[in-house]
């Protein structure tokens, strides 16, 4: 997945929710958000990525902008 953040131009809402994300997948994932400026939402809903992976997830799309 991050790969095709990282090349993605014009992403700008990525709708993850109920896709069983943990918080192990979540870094892969912030890596990929790091690189994708387009980004400007980002829906998680019903994944079980824990406080620790919300806060590593909102710090990667800060990073982006």
């Amino acid at each position: 997945m991050a790969e095709l953040l990282q090349t993605s131009k014009n992403l700008e809402y990525l709708d993850i929710s109920f896709n069983c994300v943990d918080q192990k997948s979540v870094f892969c994932l912030a890596h990929g958000l790091k690189l994708t400026p387009s980004l400007l939402n980002l829906n998680v809903e019903g994944n079980p990525i824990g406080p620790a992976g919300m806060r590593f997830l909102i710090q990667a799309m800060s990073a982006n902008q």
